[in-house]
């Protein structure tokens, strides 16, 4: 129903995914060993997010941050989705995404629906740069 996204994680990491809000179709939560409960307010290895929400909103949610210097804004396509028809450049932003979170998030539009994919802590940057990212496909 929502497409199809596909990437490789550490094999010592855990995967949760809740998939009981409607706008939120895919809700996903991924951690070394254990998953940590949702109201747990831990910094997750990886948060993986497809909503309803339009693309560019969600990146003009972060504009403030952009500005004042605490969050840098690229363009990005994963490295597996270069070439592919369709595919829409995403943005990725690197730093204190929010208040309690520093880290990096890529904000990519797939179809009429937008996927967020974020490591929620710099402990977690080499993963995700290294395995997360390159092997990130989706349907578009």
């Amino acid at each position: 129903t929502y497409g199809t996204v596909s990437f490789d994680y550490p094999k010592t990491w855990s995967g949760y995914v809740d998939e009981t809000n409607s706008s939120e179709p895919i809700n996903g939560y991924f951690h070394p060993n254990i998953v940590p409960g949702v109201q747990s307010k831990t910094a997750y290895a990886l948060r993986l997010k497809l909503v309803n929400t339009d693309y560019s909103s969600l990146v003009k949610q972060h504009d403030t941050r952009v500005k004042e210097g605490t969050v840098k804004a690229s363009a990005y396509v994963p490295p597996k989705m270069v070439g592919v028809a369709n595919v829409q450049p995403g943005t990725r932003l690197d730093g204190a995404l929010d208040q309690n979170t520093t880290g990096s998030m890529v904000i990519i539009k797939v179809r009429d629906k937008t996927l967020q994919i974020y490591a929620q802590s710099n402990d977690f940057l080499k993963d995700f740069n290294d395995t997360v990212l390159p092997s990130l496909t989706f349907a578009p």
